[in-house]
């Protein structure tokens, strides 16, 4: 718990722990506008207020709403994970699961090249691929990663077109 001793009608010093006599238990208030989801909006300050009310410390931490291109950003990101989580899924090929979970991993299929090949999809299991098998799972992978672009784009595009505040709000929490 935390303390305050008041002296005058003023908070003079604060402690954390035990009550000292004579002090008095703050009661944290929090001033979270509710218009908006609570991620809209970020702190006033790191230092909070302290009032005396009545027979009451109050400490009260305010907060200030974000601008509207700043919670875009955020989104952009929260929809960047999503397409990278769609990326990660294990491809389901000839029987095997192959992992493209990394960029690197992607990458080594996409690279290969020439005659028939051996693909690693775990451990002591392996993967004869033909020429043509080769460049089947490479037209999967590249199919699956513009999938997932196109769907990070599409969502992008509409956040984009958003341009206020309740505009945001409804596209976190559409309607039921």
């Amino acid at each position: 718990m935390k303390y305050a001793q008041v002296k005058n009608g003023k908070v003079v010093a604060t402690q954390q722990g035990i009550e000292p006599t004579g002090w008095v238990e703050v009661q944290v208030k929090w001033e979270m506008p509710t218009d908006y989801p609570s991620n809209f909006y970020s702190p006033t300050s790191n230092i909070p207020r302290l009032t005396v009310v009545g027979n009451e410390v109050h400490e009260t931490w305010g907060f200030t709403l974000k601008s509207v291109d700043s919670i875009k950003v955020e989104i952009y990101e929260q929809q960047r994970q999503a397409r990278k989580t769609f990326e990660a899924v294990p491809i389901d090929y000839l029987g095997k699961k192959i992992d493209v979970s990394t960029e690197a991993k992607r990458s080594r299929i996409m690279t290969l090249k020439g005659k028939d090949k051996k693909l690693k999809v775990g451990v002591n299991d392996w993967l004869d691929l033909s020429t043509q098998e080769v460049k089947d799972l490479q037209d999967l992978v590249d199919d699956t990663t513009q999938t997932g672009f196109d769907a990070e784009n599409a969502a992008n595009t509409t956040v984009a077109a958003l341009t206020t505040h309740q505009q945001l709000a409804d596209y976190l929490q559409p309607a039921e």
